[in-house]
This record gives structure tokens, sequence and C-alpha cells, in this order.
């Protein structure tokens, strides 16, 4: 997990996490990163718990996928990576 340019490890407590081959419905989203708890599932997601447990004050990721010139993408947890996009951020409704 990456927190304001390092890396750091984390131990979280009681986190349900599963393996799938296959899936009809994929509400749930991947890797934990769903709507969350009630939303898309019936049990705290990854997000969930990293707000819950106190390592993150906010639901919040982002996601930043490789360009021509970077070797890898990059994952932010509970924070914004304001180098990692030009212009504001909007709200806009969950459908």
């Amino acid at each position: 997990m990456s927190w304001c340019g390092r890396d750091i490890a984390v131990k979280l407590q009681n986190l349900q996490f599963g393996l799938a081959t296959m899936s009809e419905d994929a509400s749930s989203g991947i890797l934990g990163l769903g709507h969350g708890n009630g939303l898309g599932t019936k049990y705290p997601t990854f997000i969930d718990q990293l707000a819950g447990q106190g390592f993150t004050g906010t639901k919040t990721y982002g996601v930043a996928l490789s360009v021509r010139d970077e070797v890898e993408g990059h994952i932010m947890f509970g924070d914004l990576d304001t180098s990692r996009f030009r212009g504001s951020l909007q709200t806009v409704p969950l459908i």
C-alpha cells in the first residue's frame, strides 16, 4: 500500500476475502473495490475495512494505469494523488 509516496504495510483484522474463478454478478467489484457493505456486498469490503480500522480517513481509492513512458501503474487508498491527473474532480451520482 502506498501512502504519501511511501510504501507501507498494514495488518487488517477479520478481513473476508474470496477467490472466484467465474461470476455472473460482479457488483461487488474486483479485489473488494466495489461499492461496499450494504451496497454491493453483505460484508465489509477491503475498502470498508481500511476506513473502518482507521488506516484511511475515507473510503476512496485512485487507480492510475501506466502510460507509454511508465513501466507500472499505481493505486492509492484513502487519498488523492493530484500529480496523476489534470483539472478538478467532479461528484457524479452512482446509477
